[in-house]
């Protein structure tokens, strides 16, 4: 990891910003689950990837295990992606838990429910490793950065701290 943890996204490797997520892939379609399975493998994901077929079966996970992250079909029977995404919107403690909805159609409809409901992204089918693994950076990026930050020990400041620290412009 670079040395500067506000440098870019890409300088944070595949190790350091996938290994230890736990991912919940749901899709009504075993073999669209598979291959993001094996997506989040080729992207360096170590930690258990919990698979749904629907949104009802993906809910209980949700409460049971917790997930760091959530790709989701749209269309599903008994719990579709939308009413699954408004579900865990709903519950104070999944509420964080980034969820990916990825969809072979897209309606004002949809992207308006989208929107109202905090979603952190989409993806239209079919799409590419290198689609998925942009997206999820961008989405996970925020979250690595405020856990390191949460995580280093602060440094004692010399101003009160009541008071702004001097403005210093950068020189060239």
């Amino acid at each position: 990891m670079s040395a500067d943890p506000s440098s870019s996204s890409l300088e944070l490797s595949n190790a350091d910003l996938f290994g230890p997520l736990q991912a919940l892939v749901v899709d009504d379609l075993p073999l669209v689950r598979r291959l993001l399975r094996e997506m989040l493998r080729h992207l360096g994901v170590t930690a258990p990837i919990f698979e749904a077929p629907d949104g009802l079966e993906a809910w209980t996970i949700i409460q049971q295990s917790s997930p760091d992250l959530i790709i989701c079909d749209v269309n599903m029977s008994r719990m579709d992606g939308m009413q699954l995404l408004q579900t865990l919107r709903a519950s104070p403690r999944h509420r964080h838990i980034p969820f990916l909805l990825i969809t072979g159609e897209i309606s004002e409809d949809l992207v308006s429910a989208a929107l109202s409901s905090d979603l952190d992204g989409y993806l239209m089918k079919p799409f590419r490793l290198s689609t998925l693994e942009n997206r999820l950076r961008t989405i996970l990026l925020p979250m690595h950065l405020r856990r390191f930050h949460a995580q280093a020990p602060r440094q004692p400041s010399s101003t009160p701290d009541h008071q702004p620290a001097p403005f210093i412009p950068e020189q060239d």
